[in-house]
């Protein structure tokens, strides 16, 4: 016959905590079975299909297996004719209530269920009172309806008392038994996930998220801590413009990177909240990320360029090298650091460019000798547990046998789950591995691979350009003749390259340098040929021209002084004779003027160091450049007369970035954190700008990256996420996944 309640799998948990999906499939919801958001509505539901247990002896819902009692729980009603015949109408009542299929109907308070089944049963005692002279089978009539009554109200108080603290209780206890147990944690819609991790004993979800505020805090970036058996994440003081982080072993601490202008520090707060106590500081990406190694000290790169990695006392700031590291050409880098048990070391995940495209592998460190060696040659985010190595290659998870104290990989590699959210290029997927053994993942696959294409105009009015779904990452303007558009995108391995997009036969060709990564195209403003950039693991950067009609290889123009400089081309003067770029180095950011005759070294725009500059663009008519600065302590917009300069006029207010020309020179459009925003500009008798008006919200629109002004100077070009690229609205949690790799 059909499942019963101890023999249906258990998908979950019983109850319902912090969003989680819980409950045995006899007993789940209609919203539970379809896998969306969570309420306490959800536990009225399995009350109510309790409570027609108690009074039938049977399940409400049954079936031969889960996917037969999961579609009647969606498709089918109760079989009210099951119940008593003695069954008080109160009662009748009150199941229905409890058992509508649409939530919004439901019974909302489960306390309003207690009301309901007191009031019978006082009935039930008034009736019997006044029974005197009733027939022994009417008496025994209303004595079972009473006592039925009964033993369910004290079934009901069970759940109401029982349900948050049995729900912790048995997450908890669950990592000792010999299997796993999935479940989903829901995030608030108002905030955007960036980053996440499970405490050391399992019982909180920590992580990072985006909220939309006012003014200057327009987007805040701050840390939450979700308890397990609470549907409310709770915002931990002292974590504001956080950026990555990590929970100490006890789960006392929580460290965290936070940049400010020119630097960047990591601190410490209590897991409790509090004020942050500056552990260390240094220029913007001059280090990287870091972990615990215990309550006393941090492991973390402390020189991202080189990969060198230092132990860091996060009492006295004090530091000491671990492991020289060795020269990664400035691109690619260490992106996690998971420390071994026991002084084991640590396990590296570095990234490299090379002929390939983009690749990470896995290294182990020795905390005795610092020598570190490759223990997987593809891999990502790695971690261990319960005798294993376990880690990322794109979708799909893995995990192999492994040595701490070897450092060595002892057995075969084997898949462990797949789908996992990844994106295009950058990174494998990401999770999240907890001391206790449990796993957090978010499910989705390549959800950067279907982008594409649309047209926005000012009203925020969006059209597709094309129905072309490709990994889209960035481009420029237009050819001048308003036909072309160069982009680039990720390929099959990872790396980025130069397309031309023709509008009017909607068709990509491939422009580009064999063995390298190519991005950030520019036209020349003859409409043939293109200028663009290129990367190479232990090279300098540099930039090539190429002609697209004619084809053939493409010519060097520039190449970085070394691998420490890095160049980012950003506009060419209006007859094509001088390149604006950005020269970049450690803690510093100046606009530099290339002339490409082949005459001279580029130059730097201003002569000034106590400020960083960058992403200059000529107007259409050549006489004054767009660039950003940090003049103010923030990103802000200016504009300064050519080839004169001086110093230049603000142009943006409380903050702007990627500043472009109308086609006619008489507006600036720029993004700020509220969106994008357009100026109004006179020149004569003297410059004057007026004030910025907002146009539209890129974020709210689900849009990536602004490519283009049309020629027309209405409408945008950007690059719109795929469907499956929203922001993410759950966290898969697998209590006890460690018991897999058994």
């Amino acid at each position: 016959s059909g499942l019963g309640p101890t023999h249906s799998p258990t998908l979950t948990s019983a109850g319902t905590r912090a969003g989680v999906i819980l409950g045995t499939a006899a007993y789940m919801s209609p919203e539970q079975a379809r896998g969306k958001p969570l309420d306490k509505r959800t536990d009225n539901w399995s009350f109510g299909c309790v409570l027609f247990e108690c009074l039938t002896g049977q399940q409400i819902f049954s079936g031969e297996t889960v996917t037969d009692m999961l579609a009647r729980i969606l498709e089918r009603d109760p079989d009210w004719t099951r119940l008593p015949d003695h069954t008080p109408n109160r009662v009748r009542r009150l199941l229905e209530r409890c058992l509508a299929k649409e939530a919004s109907r439901r019974l909302r308070d489960i306390g309003d269920a207690r009301l309901e089944l007191e009031e019978a049963i006082s009935a039930l005692v008034s009736s019997r009172a006044s029974g005197a002279g009733h027939s022994v089978a009417a008496e025994r009539h209303v004595g079972r309806r009473m006592w039925t009554l009964v033993a369910v109200a004290f079934v009901l108080g069970a759940v109401v008392g029982g349900f948050a603290f049995r729900s912790l209780l048995s997450s908890l206890e669950s990592r000792t038994a010999s299997g796993s147990q999935r479940v989903a944690l829901q995030i608030p819609e108002e905030l955007e996930l960036r980053g996440w991790a499970l405490s050391p004993v399992g019982e909180s979800l920590i992580f990072g998220a985006v909220t939309e505020g006012e003014g200057e805090e327009r987007f805040r970036r701050q840390l939450y801590r979700r308890p397990l058996d609470s549907y409310e994440p709770e915002p931990i003081e002292g974590t504001q413009g956080v950026g990555s982080f990590a929970v100490s072993p006890a789960g006392e601490w929580i460290a965290l990177e936070v940049t400010h202008g020119n630097r960047t520090e990591i601190k410490k707060v209590s897991m409790r909240g509090g004020p942050a106590v500056t552990i260390w500081q240094g220029a913007p990406g001059t280090f990287g990320t870091f972990d615990w190694i215990d309550e006393g000290f941090l492991l973390f790169v402390s020189d991202f360029d080189n990969g060198e990695l230092s132990r860091i006392s996060v009492d006295s700031g004090d530091t000491q090298v671990i492991s020289a590291g060795a020269e990664t050409g400035g691109v690619g880098g260490i992106s996690s650091v998971e420390i071994l048990p026991r002084g084991a070391g640590a396990l590296l995940t570095v990234y490299t460019e090379g002929g390939e495209g983009w690749s990470g592998h896995i290294e182990h460190v020795s905390f005795s000798s610092g020598k570190r060696n490759v223990v997987i040659d593809d891999g990502a985010g790695a971690a261990y547990a319960a005798g294993h190595l376990v880690f990322s290659r794109r979708d799909t998870l893995l995990a192999a046998p492994f040595d701490p104290a070897s450092g060595k990989v002892t057995g075969g590699v084997k898949p462990m789950l797949s789908g996992m959210r990844m994106f295009a290029v950058w990174a494998d997927a990401g999770f999240h591995l907890s001391p206790s053994g449990d796993l957090l993942y978010i499910p989705g696959g390549n959800v950067g691979a279907d982008r594409r294409l649309v047209w926005v105009d000012r009203a925020g009015s969006i059209e597709p350009l094309s129905e072309l779904r490709r990994p889209f990452d960035g481009g420029s303007s237009f050819s001048p003749d308003g036909k072309r558009l160069a982009v680039y995108m990720s390929g099959d391995n990872r790396s980025w390259q130069v397309w031309v997009y023709d509008l009017e036969r909607d068709t990509l060709r491939r422009i580009g340098v064999p063995d390298r990564d190519c991005w950030a195209p520019i036209w020349f403003p003859d409409g043939r040929n293109l200028l663009f950039l290129t990367g190479k693991t232990g090279e300098p950067n540099a930039l090539y021209r190429v002609d697209v009609d004619r084809g053939g290889a493409p010519e060097l123009v520039y190449k970085a002084e070394s691998t420490n400089t890095f160049i980012e081309p950003t506009s060419l003067s209006p007859d094509g004779s001088v390149l604006a770029m950005n020269i970049i180095k450690v803690n510093e950011s100046a606009i530099h003027l290339l002339p490409l005759d082949g005459s001279g070294e580029p130059r730097p725009l201003f002569d000034r160091e106590d400020q960083r500059t960058w992403d200059a663009r000529f107007s259409p008519d050549g006489k004054w450049l767009a660039y950003g600065s940090d003049e103010t302590e923030r990103g802000e917009v200016y504009v300064a007369p050519y080839p004169v300069i001086s110093s230049g006029w603000l142009v943006s207010k409380d903050g702007g970035r990627g500043a472009r020309w109308s086609p006619d020179g008489k507006e600036l459009f720029f993004e700020s954190d509220e969106g994008m925003q357009v100026v109004d500009l006179t020149f004569a008798p003297r410059f004057k700008a007026a004030s910025p008006e907002l146009l539209f919200d890129p974020d709210a629109l689900e849009l990536r990256h602004r490519i283009a002004i049309a020629p027309d100077g209405q409408r945008f070009v950007y690059i719109q996420k795929g469907p499956k690229e929203r922001d993410v609205a759950s966290v898969n949690l697998v209590l006890n996944w460690a018991a897999e790799l058994e």
